[in-house]
């Protein structure tokens, strides 16, 4: 629950006005996928604008306003940078901040204060001012949404991708209105039966997250992830890079290490606001 909390949100992509893409390929291939992409093309249609950051030209990247080629696994950097944007500029939602988040402005800012678009450019290749220029026109043009999910989260650093976007949206007052990030509601149906136990035999799982199955070169650790079948294209399909085996990827190139450490996240965690959680004592935190 360090991302979307224990349900997935929704995106009111009939109501927005500006569509910030990060990696997914939603015409041809996300969770909700068919109503997720006809609400996208009518959006469009509708005279929504969408940006998509991605290292291929995707179907989605074609039919988007404008598609910005980026370093793979360095959305992060990107987010960041115009978080700092927002925050360097004054446009950010001051009352969502301090109504729903336990951070004051100043610490916010002072936080974000390195990561700025020159600093971002550097990691992910996208010029400063193209990050710049489109973090103002996403928060000037409300509503206004972000889309994400594993084409920018399924790397290394995927987790922390997820909760700068959702710090994102936050900053610029874009979670629970008309045309932005629903909130999950999740429906509290009563249970006729009692729950179940789990079971009592603990299985040992190989823990894919350190790449321990394929940073030693064991056949059978990538047979457990790939089949039989793994390629490089598996590994670089729709912007899905995994972290597992990174150190070993990176031998070969495929996964593009940081020069430097990217520093603590502050980052969005939102309950209540019409979850099924919520109550007085619902908030938003920037941990």
């Amino acid at each position: 629950e360090l991302t979307w909390g224990s349900h997935y949100d929704k995106w009111d992509l009939e109501n927005t006005k500006f569509i910030l893409n990060f990696g997914s390929n939603v015409l041809e291939a996300h969770t909700n996928h068919i109503p997720m992409a006809q609400r996208c093309v009518d959006a469009l249609a509708s005279g929504a604008k969408m940006y998509t950051f991605d290292v291929r030209l995707s179907n989605t990247a074609v039919k988007s306003t404008e598609w910005i080629l980026i370093k793979a696994g360095t959305d992060l950097a990107v987010i960041l940078a115009m978080c700092n944007v927002l925050m360097e500029n004054g446009i950010y939602d001051r009352k969502f901040i301090e109504t729903y988040t336990n951070v004051t402005v100043d610490e916010l800012k002072q936080h974000l204060s390195r990561y700025t678009p020159e600093w971002a450019e550097g990691v992910s290749g996208v010029p400063a001012e193209k990050i710049r220029s489109i973090a103002l026109e996403y928060v000037r043009t409300r509503p206004s949404v972000c889309i994400s999910y594993r084409g920018a989260v399924m790397h290394y650093n995927g987790v922390q991708t997820e909760r700068a976007v959702l710090m994102l949206e936050a900053l610029a007052g874009n979670i629970d209105i008309s045309g932005g990030r629903c909130r999950a509601v999740g429906a509290k149906w009563k249970s006729t039966i009692s729950t179940p136990k789990g079971p009592t035999k603990k299985l040992k799982i190989l823990d894919g997250e350190k790449g321990d199955s394929r940073s030693k070169g064991s056949s059978e650790g990538q047979s457990s992830w790939y089949g039989k079948h793994e390629t490089s294209a598996r590994r670089d399909h729709d912007h899905n890079l995994s972290r597992s085996g990174a150190d070993r990827d990176a031998t070969h190139g495929y996964v593009p290490q940081p020069q430097e450490d990217l520093g603590t996240i502050w980052v969005v965690n939102v309950y209540g606001m019409n979850d099924s959680r919520g109550g007085s004592d619902s908030s938003l935190d920037l941990v």
